[in-house]
């Protein structure tokens, strides 16, 4: 069912703690890796936006130039939307530096989360994520 799913979820919470109008794009694909997102992430680039939440992981097992292809799709997208938000998450664990080490964050202007689980977003007060996005969107909204 659409309204369940993780993208419409995070919507309905951001638009909870906010005023705007605030619409969540799922640009994911099932089974996809950081190199498969680094090497399709040109459309989604061609769309206004002013945040971007990588959520990858869990099918970068066993792959040895996942960090690579991670800083590469952010300095896509730094490149393209020097302003966006960026918030990246390990799927795999639940630690945020499994995304990328802080150090390489921070020079890259990473926001690391601890990516909730869809249960936790459907709860009724708005998880940490929907929070700490709209603290980092509210200055960008007009």
């Amino acid at each position: 069912e659409p309204q369940s799913v993780y993208p419409a979820l995070l919507e309905k919470q951001l638009q909870a703690v906010s005023d705007h109008e605030i619409i969540v794009v799922n640009a994911g694909i099932t089974g996809e890796t950081s190199k498969g997102a680094n090497e399709r992430v040109e459309w989604i680039l061609q769309q206004r936006f002013d945040a971007i939440l990588l959520a990858l992981g869990t099918n970068d097992v066993g792959q040895r130039q996942v960090l690579q292809a991670r800083c590469e799709l952010v300095e896509k997208i730094r490149r393209t939307n020097p302003a966006a938000l960026i918030i990246g998450t390990d799927t795999r664990t639940a630690e945020p530096r499994s995304f990328m080490p802080q150090k390489i964050a921070q020079e890259l202007d990473v926001q690391l989360v601890r990516l909730p689980l869809a249960e936790t977003l459907s709860a009724t007060s708005p998880p940490a994520l929907a929070l700490t996005l709209f603290q980092h969107l509210a200055p960008q909204l007009p």
